[in-house]
């Protein structure tokens, strides 16, 4: 009479073996969970890129979007980070903890430059910026759908840094988080757009695009080269960025950065000119 429990008992033995087991097959390490909530919610696998929801030096991807643009549409023409073909002003207006890298306006860029040893650097890989002024529209949601349409068409777009491709760049888009005002020098990016603009500070713009940030590079010289195209408009762009990380003076003979020999910079793309110039 007592073998319908001894039964019972061996059942639940059975049954708890089983759970033990599958724990022990089927449940994921501390490391791997941990490793899964990275790939998830983190920086997609690169660990040079800081996670495209973080809020690095205290600021939101989109914030520092903003920023960037801000210091693109500072510069004059004769000094722009845009247009540099060389390197030259890879140092036009920075400061704090964050560097920006500039993309150009079409075709093959190779740009050299020295970059301060404990600098993060913020690459705009490629973005549009639309604003009133330009008239793309009188509303932020015109603006914003204009940049956004741009953006949309994008392809072919990569990132490589050291040689080491930069993985799940889609999750790198970033639309600046509100409107913001940009303050404009003469002979301004404006001008070059075909808006003829005095200097001043100009308001509403916002932007759309694919950036990242780069934690601090260690010191030694660096290749960042990033590249993409927008088939339906003709352009394209292909930019390459040798950087030596420390001072001037760290790396000097046969091994130091220079320009001499490098590839002659092309304009055979269609220029961001041109482009703006379709939407208008």
């Amino acid at each position: 009479m007592h073998r319908p429990h001894r039964i019972a008992w061996l059942l639940a033995a059975t049954a708890l073996a089983v759970l033990v087991v599958g724990l022990v097959f089927f449940t994921p390490s501390a490391d791997a969970a941990r490793s899964a909530k990275a790939d998830d919610n983190g920086n997609c696998g690169n660990p040079r890129v800081l996670p495209p929801q973080s809020y690095p030096y205290g600021k939101s991807y989109g914030e520092w979007s903003t920023a960037a643009w801000q210091w693109v549409c500072s510069a004059p023409l004769d000094q722009h980070p845009g247009l540099d073909e060389t390197g030259e002003f890879i140092d036009y207006g920075q400061s704090g903890p964050v560097w920006f890298l500039a993309p150009n306006f079409g075709g093959t860029s190779n740009r050299y430059g020295v970059i301060p040893q404990g600098k993060a650097l913020f690459v705009s890989l490629i973005g549009f910026s639309a604003s009133t002024r330009e008239g793309y529209g009188t509303t932020e949601e015109e603006i914003r759908a204009v940049a956004a349409s741009v953006i949309d068409g994008v392809q072919n777009l990569v990132c490589e840094v050291d040689g080491v491709p930069i993985g799940g760049l889609a999750t790198y888009r970033v639309q600046t988080p509100s409107m913001f005002g940009v303050t404009v020098p003469e002979d301004n990016i404006f001008d070059l757009w075909g808006i003829p603009t005095p200097a001043g500070t100009y308001y509403p713009m916002v932007a759309d695009g694919y950036c990242i940030m780069l934690a601090p590079l260690p010191k030694g010289e660096h290749v960042i080269h990033f590249a993409a195209e927008i088939p339906l408009l003709g352009f394209w762009q292909d930019i390459t960025f040798y950087l030596q990380v420390g001072t001037p003076g760290d790396v000097s003979g046969p091994n130091e950065l220079t320009p001499a020999g490098a590839p002659a910079p092309t304009t055979e793309a269609r220029s961001w000119s041109s482009v703006k110039a379709l939407y208008r």
